[in-house]
Protein backbone atom coordinates (compact mmCIF):
# COMPACT_ATOMS: atom_id res chain seq x y z
CA UNK A 1 0.00 0.00 0.00
CA UNK A 2 1.23 3.46 -0.71
CA UNK A 3 1.79 5.80 1.51
CA UNK A 4 -1.30 8.61 0.96
CA UNK A 5 -4.85 7.20 0.90
CA UNK A 6 -8.05 8.87 0.36
CA UNK A 7 -11.48 9.15 1.17
CA UNK A 8 -13.32 6.48 -1.28
CA UNK A 9 -16.63 7.72 -3.63
CA UNK A 10 -19.68 6.11 -3.68
CA UNK A 11 -22.60 5.80 -6.64
CA UNK A 12 -21.66 7.78 -9.37
CA UNK A 13 -18.48 9.65 -10.01
CA UNK A 14 -18.39 13.05 -9.04
CA UNK A 15 -16.35 16.20 -10.68
CA UNK A 16 -12.89 15.53 -11.85
CA UNK A 17 -9.72 16.32 -9.79
CA UNK A 18 -6.76 18.24 -10.32
CA UNK A 19 -4.18 17.14 -8.07
CA UNK A 20 -2.28 20.65 -6.91
CA UNK A 21 1.69 20.12 -5.74
CA UNK A 22 3.65 23.32 -4.84
CA UNK A 23 6.85 22.18 -5.55
CA UNK A 24 7.95 19.16 -7.97
CA UNK A 25 11.14 17.76 -8.25
CA UNK A 26 10.70 13.78 -8.57
CA UNK A 27 7.04 13.62 -9.26
CA UNK A 28 6.43 11.19 -6.94
CA UNK A 29 4.26 12.85 -4.14
CA UNK A 30 2.12 13.90 -6.95
CA UNK A 31 2.05 10.86 -8.79
CA UNK A 32 0.94 8.95 -5.53
CA UNK A 33 -1.69 11.20 -4.53
CA UNK A 34 -2.68 10.08 -7.65
CA UNK A 35 -2.49 6.62 -7.37
CA UNK A 36 -4.64 7.37 -4.20
CA UNK A 37 -7.35 9.29 -5.31
CA UNK A 38 -7.76 6.91 -8.23
CA UNK A 39 -8.03 4.14 -6.22
CA UNK A 40 -10.75 5.26 -4.02
CA UNK A 41 -12.46 5.89 -6.96
CA UNK A 42 -12.17 9.15 -7.66
CA UNK A 43 -11.30 10.85 -11.36
CA UNK A 44 -7.94 12.76 -12.23
CA UNK A 45 -7.48 14.71 -14.42
CA UNK A 46 -4.33 16.83 -14.40
CA UNK A 47 -1.71 17.66 -11.42
CA UNK A 48 -0.58 20.71 -11.11
CA UNK A 49 2.25 22.57 -9.58
CA UNK A 50 3.42 25.98 -8.80
CA UNK A 51 7.00 25.42 -8.98
CA UNK A 52 10.08 22.71 -10.07
CA UNK A 53 13.44 22.15 -9.39
CA UNK A 54 15.79 21.26 -11.88
CA UNK A 55 17.80 17.58 -11.25
CA UNK A 56 21.39 18.34 -11.47
CA UNK A 57 24.24 16.01 -11.33
CA UNK A 58 27.99 17.56 -11.35
CA UNK A 59 29.84 19.31 -8.93
CA UNK A 60 27.19 22.23 -8.73
CA UNK A 61 24.69 19.57 -7.27
CA UNK A 62 24.10 21.77 -4.79
CA UNK A 63 22.58 24.53 -6.83
CA UNK A 64 19.37 24.97 -7.79
CA UNK A 65 18.27 27.36 -10.99
CA UNK A 66 15.19 27.72 -12.96
CA UNK A 67 14.87 29.41 -16.37
CA UNK A 68 13.65 32.71 -16.47
CA UNK A 69 11.93 32.04 -19.87
CA UNK A 70 10.36 29.06 -20.85
CA UNK A 71 13.20 28.60 -23.45
CA UNK A 72 15.25 28.93 -20.84
CA UNK A 73 17.11 32.69 -21.91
Amino acid sequence: EGSLRAVGRSGAPGPGLVVVDDVLTTGATAREAQRALELAGHVVLGIATVAATRRHSGPDQGRHSLPLSPRGD
